[in-house]
């Protein structure tokens, strides 16, 4: 411990004079560091420093790069980085403690970094008394002598350099533990400042949400589509040990288009799996995606991926590959224990629970992003039931189980509002017209052509010019509608006989209509017309559509958001749109739970009852077009729980189940999900009547964001609760800006007790003659577990809870309903 001390005391001098000459200098344990370009150096010496900063990366930071000089510079920075490559490899199979911090070596088993990149340091740094004690630790179990002084040399050390440093020392745990990144935007334009860099942040935004998988972005930089600039700036980020480089923009056709061309010069192995996926996936989004040129590799330990350019593209692609991204970057760091876990999982539940379906994918995270496709459509599916491993949830003591909830009680409005807020907005996906019903417009609709498409009439009539007034004209021709307005032309002097709908002839400026003439002459026995007279004169453009009248030619007719109903997709066909670009709707899993639970098409068994719950959620949720899974019944049993509930979720972007949130020792909703799947449950208690113990969590699951709504067993509880949450949030994910429930004012037909929490009560609606308002009527006993009340319930009225002044409502109270079937 004396030795160490006086190491660093000895150190701890020239680290305050070479900080006076070189400002960007600072220190991390024992290493250098520069604050500017953000690297570490490899040497503690004064001669290293002045070569620094003759290094093009840093004389780039501080901004003094001469332009002859670059070039030369660029190829030694190459050169070097390709030597320190193969020098890693081969010191990492000798030193199975080394890993790296940028360019600066770092002990994984006793935590410090190593001042020099040298073979002789590493053989030094294996006799100090600190790593002796690490290894002694790491084989034991426990450190054999002097431990309190190691411990307190260490602290004192750490002490030591948090005064002389000016950053704080890295978390390495937590830096191994999520994957770095760096997100590359290739485009010129954007380089520049003439355009907002939106796919790049647009991935950044998706990958610090941790929705596909847990990762922060360490490097995000934006470069013109040239072929040098940017396999510098790779081969600079792999230095620094990136996990996952990501790269938007420059695989097309286009001449500047050569990210493809730069990847595949600097990768040491291609991953074409990875770029197979992206094209099959997008190809089920658009043909235009057989343009699309990725390039995905591996260089050294950093995996490499080129995405498109588009912020709708990037996105989607990286959607698709993010499945595998995580099992991946455990490959290429060499973490074993976590390969192993994943193999192990994938050997015990099955190729179908790991294949990651798409439609999952696209339903994320924004975010505006979910995880194009769906695989369900309008009817439901049963899910296989792999075998999975046992729970770690311990529900055996059943007699120190809580008497109380845990959980705070909330609101209703509290309640919605973290449901609501936990919800993100399903990527998009190209569908054909007649396909689209209930959809939402992911894109602006523009008319191609102009409605009328030529001057229509307007009646049945004659076709004449107007100015020849009124009086006696010949008949010259007919005009139908579908003819071709070309076949007829009217002079002065004649008229053309006309249908609805049809074409107006050239030379025509008005239509006189049928009822304003008169027969004159005929021929062929009454089939032909040869001359009428017009009894009022007619005006310029008398009963004519003009062209465009309706609709212009370019004009948007629909709008991003826009729900698509009837009258909407027939707009679509009038205008002859016959694929739109939509918002994909939530897959929504539906699982049952309980030991009494039987399927309701078997004869009834002794001791059980038929699983209602399922058949009534699955049956509204087909009624407002979201595609559903059955997922079964899980029994009352923690294994049995986590085997459904993993088999929902593989498939599913929002799992609703039905019992087991209440406080009984057979309700293991909470306990397995927190357990098994390290949930966080946003709330487990609601201030409301039915409904109390409704649960909402959420979870990443195969690397994907996944909601849980746990709704009680009793059948109206259920119901109610899922028109209060669970359709709003599907509404809401679905793109539907207006997403909640309809509420209206009407009055009670009859005096309602109230209940001491606030009530969703049954009742049907009734419009009277000459009220302003409509009148509501109880459906009955509202116990929770009488469905009946629910039968032919039309609204759920809220009622205030009960106070002391207040113990019921008389009648011709106005209250708020909540329309059921809107």
């Amino acid at each position: 411990m004396s030795k160490w001390k006086k190491q660093y005391n000895y150190s701890r001098h020239y680290k305050k004079e070479w900080e006076k000459d070189f400002k960007w200098l600072t220190w991390i344990d024992n290493a250098c560091y520069c604050k500017w370009c953000k690297c570490s150096l490899s040497n503690i010496r004064k001669s290293a420093f002045d070569q620094h900063e003759q290094s093009y990366k840093h004389k780039k930071a501080v901004g003094v790069i001469d332009s002859n000089e670059g070039p030369e510079e660029m190829s030694k920075c190459r050169e070097q980085n390709s030597n320190y490559r193969q020098y890693k490899v081969d010191w990492e199979e000798q030193f199975k403690w080394l890993t790296w911090m940028d360019n600066a070596c770092y002990c994984k088993w006793c935590k410090s970094f190593l001042s020099n990149m040298q073979k002789s340091s590493f053989e030094l740094h294996e006799k100090t008394t600190k790593h002796r004690k690490a290894v002694s630790y790491k084989i034991t179990g426990k450190v054999k002598e002097n431990t309190e002084n190691v411990t307190k040399g260490v602290k004192e050390f750490e002490e030591f350099i948090s005064t002389v440093c000016n950053c704080s020392v890295l978390s390495v745990e937590k830096t191994r533990n999520m994957i770095q990144t760096g997100i590359l935007t290739v485009s010129d334009r954007c380089s520049k400042g003439e355009a907002i860099d939106e796919s790049g942040s647009n991935l950044k935004k998706i990958i610090v949400s941790g929705e596909l998988f847990q990762g922060e972005v360490i490097n995000y930089e934006c470069v013109p589509d040239d072929k040098e600039v940017i396999k510098e700036t790779l081969l600079d980020w792999c230095e620094k040990d990136l996990n996952l480089i990501i790269t938007t923009g420059g695989t097309g056709f286009a001449p500047r288009d050569v990210t493809p061309e730069a990847v595949r010069e600097i990768i040491e192995k291609e991953a074409p799996a990875l770029s197979v996926q992206m094209i099959t996936e997008s190809l089920k989004v658009t043909p235009l995606a057989m343009l699309s040129r990725p390039v995905c590799g591996i260089l050294v330990r950093t995996l490499i991926v080129t995405l498109p350019g588009s912020k709708k593209g990037s996105e989607e692609c990286l959607r698709f590959i993010a499945p595998g991204i995580r099992h991946a970057v455990d490959l290429l760091v060499g973490r074993v224990s976590q390969v192993q876990k994943t193999h192990a999982e994938l050997q015990t539940q099955g190729v179908a629970h790991h294949q990651g379906r798409s439609d999952s994918l696209h339903c994320h995270h924004k975010p505006l992003h979910d995880p194009h496709h769906q695989h369900h459509h309008e009817t439901h599916h049963h899910i296989p039931e792999p075998e999975h491993g046992t729970s770690s949830a311990d529900v055996s003591r059943i007699c120190r189980r809580s008497r109380k909830s845990p959980y705070p009680m909330i609101s209703v409005a509290e309640a919605t509002n973290a449901v609501i807020s936990a919800a993100w907005q399903c990527s998009t996906k190209r569908i054909k017209m007649d396909s689209a019903l209930g959809y939402v417009l992911a894109e602006d609709i523009q008319a191609a052509d102009p409605l009328p498409p030529f001057p229509a009439s307007i009646k049945d009539g004659y076709a004449v010019v107007a100015n020849d007034g009124a009086g006696l004209r010949k008949v010259s021709g007919s005009s139908t509608a579908g003819c071709k307005p070309e076949l007829y032309s009217v002079v002065s002097g004649e008229c053309t006989r006309i249908n609805t709908g049809a074409p107006v002839p050239p030379g025509a400026d008005a239509v006189v209509q049928v009822e304003d003439t008169n027969l004159l002459v005929e021929d062929d026995d009454g089939r032909v017309e040869l001359e009428i007279e017009i009894l009022k004169a007619p005006f310029v453009g008398q009963d004519i559509r003009p062209t465009g009248c309706d609709i212009a030619a370019g004009q948007t007719i629909l709008t991003t958001g826009t729900l698509l109903g009837a009258s909407e997709i027939g707009l679509l066909a009038t205008v002859g749109v016959t694929e739109v670009l939509v918002v994909s709707k939530p897959t929504v899993a539906i699982l049952s739970t309980g030991n009494e639970l039987q399927d309701p098409n078997e004869p009834l068994r002794v001791g059980y009852i038929r699983d209602s719950n399922k058949t009534t959620l699955i049956a509204l949720l087909k009624q407002h077009d979201f595609p559903v899974i059955d997922a079964g019944i899980a029994k009352d049993d923690p294994t049995s729980l986590l085997k459904s509930l993993k088999s929902a979720l593989a498939q599913a972007d929002v799992l609703v189940t039905t019992g087991g949130v209440s406080m009984g020792d057979r309700d293991l909703l909470r306990p397995v999900l927190v357990s098994d799947f390290q949930a966080e449950i946003h709330f487990a208690q609601v201030f409301m009547k039915p409904g109390k113990p409704t649960t909402f969590a959420t979870c990443i699951y195969s690397g994907q964001k996944k909601l849980i709504l746990g709704l009680p067993g009793n059948p109206v509880s259920a119901v109610v609760t899922s028109n209060l949450y669970l359709l709003p949030l599907c509404r809401k994910m679905s793109g539907r800006a207006n997403y909640m429930y309809t509420c209206i004012r009407a009055k009670l037909s009859a005096p309602v007790r109230l209940d001491p929490r606030p009530e969703y009560h049954r009742a049907t609606l009734c419009w009277k003659e000459g009220e302003d308002l409509p009148v509501v009527y109880s459906t009955g006993n509202q116990l929770s577990s009488r469905l009946l009340s629910m039968a032919s319930a039309q609204v759920l009225l809220r009622l205030p809870p009960r106070t002391e002044d207040q113990e019921s409502l008389p009648e011709n109270t106005i209250v708020e309903a909540l329309l059921l079937q809107f």
